[in-house]
């Protein structure tokens, strides 16, 4: 679904849209979600992208991961979520240069869009390295929250996988605490520290090679929809 430009363009920045990156974002228009896909009662996206199977990353910086799941996995749907326009303007001018036809980018909110989502529609679902609003009275701005984890339990199928990761260590536990505490999600990696072992699957980004350089490890906590 071709992407309205003048909302592209108007989300949040971080810093000036370069030339080249709103050429990509021009370009690769086909991959980019218009915000009036919220106009419809239902966003399925099973419809959007042909793929066996969706996986959806929120916040996703400038695409790395995102991008490489998508090279990875070329019969895997990938959705991404990124309000940061320069970030999403990254992650399009990578589409181009990768001649992907498997991602959808959304930049904007992620709540509005995965909120039209239908039931048991996602197979796996990414969030990496979020803000960790480390300041108690800003706790109430982290993604996870308590009406996100009941959405995530009725998006994600049975069997899907939620996988997590910050190099914050309050913000692993908060995440911890409000997803295993859920008795739709069963952790998997909590032996014998293995959350603090990157998975087999693993894309490292330069923004966790510079946080790992700066003594801030990272958590990996992977769990199962049940």
């Amino acid at each position: 679904m071709p992407a309205d430009n003048n909302h592209f363009y108007g989300r949040r920045k971080n810093r000036t849209v370069n030339g080249g990156k709103v050429s990509a974002v021009e370009q690769a228009n086909e991959h980019v979600l218009s915000i009036d896909i919220l106009h419809e009662d239902v966003v399925d996206p099973r419809k959007l992208l042909t793929q066996k199977e969706i996986w959806v990353e929120v916040g996703f910086g400038k695409g790395e991961h995102l991008i490489g799941q998508a090279i990875r996995n070329p019969d895997i749907g990938m959705i991404g979520c990124e309000a940061f326009v320069n970030g999403a303007a990254a992650a399009a001018e990578q589409v181009v240069v990768n001649h992907l036809s498997n991602v959808l980018v959304w930049a904007d909110d992620a709540v509005p869009l995965l909120s039209k989502f239908p039931d048991a529609s996602i197979d796996r679902f990414f969030l990496l390295f979020n803000d960790p609003w480390p300041k108690t009275r800003h706790y109430k701005r982290r993604f996870i929250q308590p009406h996100i984890v009941e959405l995530l339990a009725r998006l994600l199928k049975t069997g899907a996988q939620l996988r997590l990761a910050t190099d914050d260590k309050s913000l692993a536990e908060w995440m911890l605490m409000h997803i295993a505490n859920n008795p739709d999600f069963l952790w998997d990696n909590w032996q014998n520290g293995e959350w603090s072992v990157a998975p087999d699957d693993w894309i490292e980004t330069r923004y966790q090679q510079k946080a790992a350089q700066q003594g801030r490890l990272a958590h990996y906590l992977d769990f199962t929809r049940q």
